[in-house]
C-alpha cells in the first residue's frame, strides 16, 4: 500500500484501522510511504512499468531485504504498534526512479527509514543511521560495512549479530546501556592484493574500524529518532519493564521529553569470523596461519 508522506504525517491509524476492519479487506500488505509526489500519481508511473508493476514492487521490497538497511514493514505492524508507547513503526520511504530517456523503464526506488510518533510520520533515517538502528534494535539483514584498509576498502558483510540493551536507574532518571557483538564476513578487498593480510594486527584494525563504523552509526540512529520524537528502538518499553511503578507517570510524555533525556551508553565489538574465499588458499582450511603467513 502507498500512502504520500503528507497523509503519513496526518495520522494513519483511522483510515487504516476503517479499512482493515472491513470484511473484503484480507490481505497484509507493506505499507511504504511516497517522499516524492503523491500515491496516486505513484501508482499511475508504475501502471507503465516493464515488467509487471506487481514485480517491479516485489522486488523491490526484495532488495531493500536483502541489499540494504532499509526495512519494509505491513499495516498491521504499525496499527499494533499505535496501541502502546516507546516502540514506534518504522518503513520504507519509496519513490518512482525514471532511468534515462523516461518511458516505460520506470523504477521504484526505495528513499529511506520512515520514523513514526505512534500513527505519525515525523521523520527519516538514512541509510548510515538505519544501520545503526538495525543494530541496536536487532532488526535481520545483512548490509553491507565499508572500512579503509592500506591497500584501498574492505567490505565486511554481516552474518550474526548480539544485542543486549539494559536499563538502570540514575540519580536523575533512568539511564540505558546498548551492548552489540558483531560477527562479520569480508566479501570483497579493492586496492589490490591482500599481502597486508600477513601483518598480524591487521585483522584486529579491521574489526575494530568496522565496530568504530557501527558505533558512529547507532549514535546517529539515536540522535536522529530523539530529534524526531521517534522510539523505533522499544528503549520506552525497557524503561517501563525497569520501572513499571514510574512509567505511568512518563508514559505521556516519553517521545517529546523522556525519550530526549535518556542517557545512552553504546558499546560495540566486531569479530571477523570469515574472511572467504578471496583471502584464503583456493584448497585447504582458512586457518589463523593462512591470514597471518
Amino acid at each position: 500500500m502507498f500512502v504520500s508522506e503528507s497523509v503519513a504525517r496526518a495520522g494513519l491509524a483511522r483510515p487504516l484501522g476503517d479499512l482493515t476492519s472491513s470484511p473484503e479487506f484480507v490481505s497484509t500488505p507493506y505499507l511504504l510511504i511516497v517522499r516524492d509526489g503523491t500515491a496516486q500519481a505513484t501508482l499511475e508511473q508504475l501502471r507503465l512499468v516493464k515488467p509487471r508493476a506487481e514485480v517491479v514492487v516485489t522486488d523491490t521490497l526484495s532488495e531493500a531485504r536483502n541489499r540494504t538497511p532499509f526495512v519494509p514493514r505491513r499495516i498491521y505492524e504499525l496499527l499494533d504498534r499505535v496501541q502502546m508507547t516507546g516502540d514506534d513503526f518504522t518503513t520504507i520511504g519509496v519513490a518512482i526512479n525514471k532511468a534515462e530517456g523516461g518511458g516505460p523503464s520506470t523504477a521504484l526506488q526505495v528513499l529511506g527509514q520512515a520514523l513514526f510518533n505512534h500513527d505519525r510520520l515525523v521523520g527519516w533515517m538514512g541509510a548510515d543511521a538505519t544501520i545503526g538502528w538495525v543494530e541496536a534494535s536487532h532488526q535481520p539483514g545483512h548490509f553491507i560495512v565499508e572500512v579503509p584498509s592500506p591497500t584501498g576498502t574492505i567490505s565486511l558483510r554481516m552474518v550474526a549479530s548480539r544485542r543486549r540493551i539494559l536499563v538502570f536507574r540514575g540519580g536523575d532518571g533512568p539511564l540505558a546501556q546498548i551492548d552489540i557483538d558483531l560477527r562479520e564476513r569480508v566479501v570483497g578487498v579493492s586496492g589490490g592484493g591482500s599481502a597486508w593480510w600477513s601483518q598480524p594486527a591487521a585483522l584486529t584494525q579491521v574489526e575494530q574500524m568496522s565496530a568504530d563504523k557501527v558505533l558512529r552509526d547507532v549514535e546517529n540512529s539515536l540522535v536522529t529518532a530523539k530529534a524526531a520524537g521517534a522510539d523505533p528502538f522499544a528503549l520506552g518499553q525497557y524503561v517501563r519493564v525497569s520501572d513499571p511503578g514510574g512509567w505511568p507517570h512518563m508514559e505521556t510524555r516519553w517521545n517529546r521529553e523522556g525519550l530526549a533525556r535518556l542517557p545512552v551508553e553504546v558499546r560495540v565489538r566486531a569479530h571477523v569470523v570469515n574472511v572467504g574465499s578471496l583471502l584464503c588458499p583456493s584448497f585447504g582450511s582458512c586457518t589463523e596461519g593462512s591470514l597471518k603467513g
